[in-house]
C-alpha cells in the first residue's frame, strides 16, 4: 500500500513531465523515487582498530602485474575509507619484504602479514582473469574472479567471510564486450576490472545500500 501511494503523485508528475517535454529528466527521478537504495548488511565483521595486510596471490600473475597493484591498492584505500580497518599495510612494503626474502613466494600469508606488522591478513586468491576469449583483434571481454579469506596473524584463526574453509567466493566481475584498438585498452580494462572487484570485496566488511535493481545482478 505504502507503494501504491507513493507512486500516485510520482506518475502524475512523470506524465506532466511529459507534456512539456521533460520527460527523460523526470523519468529518471521516478525510478530512484520508486526504487529507493537498500540496506545490506555485511557478511563478514572484522574486529575494529586493526591492521590489515591484503595479499593478492595468483600463480599466474607476478607480483608486479598491474591488476596485483591495483587491487591491493584500490582494497586498501576502501578499507581504510570505510573504517574496516585502522591501517593497511602499503603495497610498497609488501613490496620491500618481497625483495629482501628470498623464499618469500613459499612463505605462509600469515608469516608474511606479520612481518608487515599486520594484525589481520585479507587474502585474494584470484581464480579467473582474462581481458579477452576470443582471438579476434580489437574484441575485448574482461572477467576477474577470486576467493577471499581473512586470517588473524597471531593465532592463524579464520575469520570468514562464510564458513567454507576453502574461502569465500566473491561474484566475478564480468565486462560487456568492448571493441578498440588502442594499444591501451588492455591495460585500462584490467584496471577497470582490479577497482571493480575491489568494490565487492570491500563491501563483504561492511554494511552498505544498493538498489534493488543491483541485488538482483
Amino acid at each position: 500500500m505504502n507503494r501504491i501511494r507513493r507512486l500516485i503523485p510520482v506518475v502524475l508528475l512523470a506524465a506532466l513531465a511529459c507534456s512539456v517535454g521533460a520527460c527523460g529528466e523526470l523519468l529518471g527521478i521516478c525510478y530512484h523515487v520508486v526504487n529507493p537504495p537498500q540496506s545490506v548488511d555485511a557478511v563478514c565483521t572484522l574486529p575494529a582498530d586493526q591492521r590489515i595486510c591484503v595479499f593478492v596471490e595468483d600463480a599466474g600473475l607476478t607480483g608486479s602485474h598491474p591488476v596485483t597493484r591495483t587491487l591491493t591498492e584500490a582494497l586498501n584505500e576502501q578499507l581504510e575509507t570505510q573504517d574496516v580497518a585502522a591501517e593497511t599495510v602499503s603495497y610498497r612494503k609488501l613490496l620491500n619484504l618481497s625483495a629482501a626474502a628470498p623464499d618469500f613466494s613459499t612463505r605462509r600469508t600469515v608469516d608474511i602479514a606479520r612481518d608487515a606488522g599486520a594484525d589481520l591478513v585479507c587474502t585474494v586468491r584470484i581464480t579467473e582473469f582474462s581481458l579477452k576469449d576470443t582471438d579476434v583483434k580489437g574484441v575485448w571481454k574482461g572477467k576477474l574472479a577470486a576467493v577471499v579469506d581473512v586470517h588473524d596473524v597471531e593465532t592463524g584463526r579464520r575469520l570468514g567471510p562464510g564458513n567454507d574453509p576453502e574461502g569465500y567466493l566473491v561474484e566475478p566481475v564480468e565486462l560487456p564486450m568492448s571493441h578498440s584498438t588502442d594499444q591501451d585498452y588492455g591495460a585500462q580494462l584490467a584496471q577497470n576490472l582490479s577497482h571493480r572487484m575491489a568494490d565487492r570485496i570491500a563491501k563483504l566488511f561492511y554494511k552498505h545500500r544498493v538498489r534493488p535493481a543491483e541485488m538482483e545482478q
